[in-house]
């Protein structure tokens, strides 16, 4: 699978690879992708190896001309299927994608049809299954006085995804699960911020008040009104900070937050290891909001202006709350009602 969207998007593709992974069941599933997201990937347990784009030179995929390097097209033609979501089919790129590809090249669009209320991640299969579908329907048959009467009719991967596809919508299972250094660290950065083992276990609320559009973000004072409840009620919040937001808040964590413990910038492996010990997450609609639902920690994810319907975040114990007044400063929705939803996980 090629992929090189953001921490989110890379998330969501895991599902669609957890799906090609138990219908087309490949003896290797290899992932290339942006290298700031390979330890996420890396602690994937659908993904046999993962690869840097800038490792391999991808880049050069998009070169003008025909012509491939040697080594670019060596190291694609390995695989037998490649899964493409960097390039559409007849670009330059895909036409050479198709070219080192053994058996074929399967393309899917890398933004949603907003029109089709279907997840991102069903849109992307579906595209895949259309593909597949149509190669099923141009297969060549043996005339039927020649074929064998015990042979069994062939099975068409398209309906196995089909399937895979509608049980993950429904179903999603956890597939990100942190090595035991990991937790490690994340128990280290919380004795960091003055935390002991007491303070947290079992109690252990993380808050995530950023994203990569300013516009998605519940506001910074509703985080600290939500945190001042969660206290009062046994709870321990801690905030995490991103490079975003720490750069928004000019290098230090927002004003009405700093009463509470908070971890600024964690690594994603370390991100993974405080999600295993907490009790539950809150953000927005983030890359780490989607990487805390794959990784099976209780979630409620605050959606404004982006479609829930199209990207929800996926996994077994998610709740959403979405604002219809995210322009008026989320007034819909209040510290309380989200810790209403917290303590319901």
């Amino acid at each position: 699978m090629i992929e090189a969207g953001a921490l989110g998007d890379t998330v969501l593709q895991l599902h669609v690879a957890r799906a090609l992974r138990t219908t087309l069941r490949p003896g290797r599933l290899a992932w290339l992708g942006r290298d700031s997201w390979l330890p996420i990937v890396r602690r994937c347990e659908t993904i046999d190896e993962a690869t840097a784009l800038d490792a391999i030179g991808a880049h050069r995929l998009f070169a003008e001309g025909q012509h491939i390097d040697d080594d670019l097209a060596a190291w694609l033609g390995q695989f037998d299927w490649i899964v493409n979501g960097i390039a559409a089919a007849d670009s330059p790129a895909g036409r050479r994608l198709q070219r080192c590809a053994r058996q074929d090249l399967l393309t899917h669009g890398a933004r949603p049809d907003q029109e089709v209320n279907r997840h991102v991640t069903a849109q992307w299969l579906d595209q895949l299954i259309e593909h597949l579908d149509s190669k099923h329907a141009s297969c060549e048959r043996l005339p039927e006085s020649t074929a064998p009467a015990s042979d069994p009719p062939p099975q068409n991967p398209a309906e196995r995804l089909r399937s895979a596809a509608d049980e993950r919508q429904n179903t999603p299972d956890i597939f990100l699960r942190p090595r035991p250094a990991d937790v490690a660290a994340a128990e280290a950065l919380l004795a960091e911020v003055g935390l002991t083992p007491t303070d947290w276990q079992d109690h252990l609320i993380l808050l995530h008040p950023g994203s990569g559009g300013l516009s998605k973000c519940w506001p910074i004072d509703r985080y600290a009104g939500l945190s001042e409840t969660l206290a009062r009620r046994g709870f321990t919040p801690v905030l995490l900070f991103g490079p975003a937001e720490m750069e928004r808040a000019a290098g230090r964590p927002p004003a009405p937050t700093r009463t509470f413990p908070a971890i600024e910038d964690p690594s994603l492996a370390e991100l993974l290891g405080l999600f295993s010990l907490a009790r539950a997450y809150v953000g927005n609609d983030s890359g780490p909001t989607h990487t805390a639902a794959a990784a099976g920690t209780a979630t409620v994810a605050l959606f404004g202006p982006t479609a829930p319907h199209l990207w929800r975040p996926l996994g077994p114990r998610v709740q959403i709350l979405q604002s219809r007044r995210w322009q008026q400063n989320w007034s819909d929705l209040p510290p309380d009602t989200v810790a209403a939803a917290l303590t319901a996980t």
